[in-house]
């Protein structure tokens, strides 16, 4: 349906477009009968593949000590990521201060694109060998959240703090269900 097209005509939505949208659309279903809502998206503004040529907002996070190439994508990532996580938290503070209970799941589909062939990984040092249990490790995995505000916490009884388990992207809802204390298949 694309409904973002309608909201930023500037190609990709950014994230101060999409987690604003995310919110609306909870608040126009968290009153539905009674029932749970829940929502699926995908944020996008921080896809690669990122420009090694130049730095899109300007901002330096790495040293002179990698290529001209390594540092730009390096940095269009890092720079895209602050931005993400700022827009994620002024999403998670506006529901924090929701008096229903709300759960927030968010993770990675993929690792970031660095360089035809992985190129800035190995220029940063980071093993993708998948030969070995480190490489493997950092080839395939992501991190994931699971954020719950105070209504939910005191709902459930838990503090949403600590490590979850290492468990595969098709298992995490089962992951948050644990967490959340729900039985059954």
């Amino acid at each position: 349906e694309n409904r973002f097209s309608q909201l930023y005509t500037g190609g990709i939505a950014t994230d101060d477009v999409l987690f604003p949208e995310i919110f609306q659309l909870y608040e126009e279903n968290r009153d539905g009968a009674g029932n749970p809502y829940f929502s699926f998206n995908v944020t996008y503004q921080g896809h690669g593949p990122y420009s090694t040529e130049d730095t899109w907002r300007g901002m330096h996070y790495t040293d002179s000590r990698y290529s001209t190439e390594t540092t730009n994508i390096v940095d269009n990532y890092l720079a895209s990521l602050q931005d993400t996580a700022k827009e994620l938290r002024l999403f998670l503070d506006t529901l924090q201060e929701e008096e229903r209970p709300v759960v927030v799941v968010g993770y990675g589909d993929h690792m970031p694109w660095m360089g035809d062939g992985n190129t800035a990984y190995a220029e940063l040092g980071i093993d993708l060998d998948t030969s070995t249990a480190q490489g493997f490790s950092n080839y395939y995995s992501t991190r994931y959240f699971i954020w719950a505000n105070d209504a939910a916490k005191a709902a459930i009884g838990h503090d949403f703090t600590g490590e979850g388990d290492t468990v595969s992207s098709c298992f995490l809802m089962n992951e948050v269900f644990e967490t959340l204390g729900w039985e059954g298949s």
